[in-house]
């Protein structure tokens, strides 16, 4: 299925950054050491970099408190 999702990404986006792989070759996620995947993580993955989109008929107050929650610090 990857393949084939790979293949279709670059037949409908030719010369676009959509059709390259995410993640490239396994080679290179093999030689990244694994305290700078963990640094990279911890760097760019903190609630305060997410955009949260809700689509729909929805209360947005209700929305606002349901992600505050989601996103909360938990002891």
């Amino acid at each position: 299925q990857r393949q084939l999702f790979t293949q279709f990404m670059k037949q409908l986006f030719p010369g676009h950054g959509y059709s390259r792989d995410t993640l490239g070759p396994k080679s290179n996620i093999a030689n990244i050491p694994r305290e700078k995947i963990l640094g990279y993580y911890q760097n760019w993955y903190q609630p305060s970099r997410f955009h949260t989109v809700i689509v729909g008929d929805v209360n947005p107050k209700q929305a606002v408190e349901a992600v505050k929650h989601a996103f909360s610090q938990k002891d």
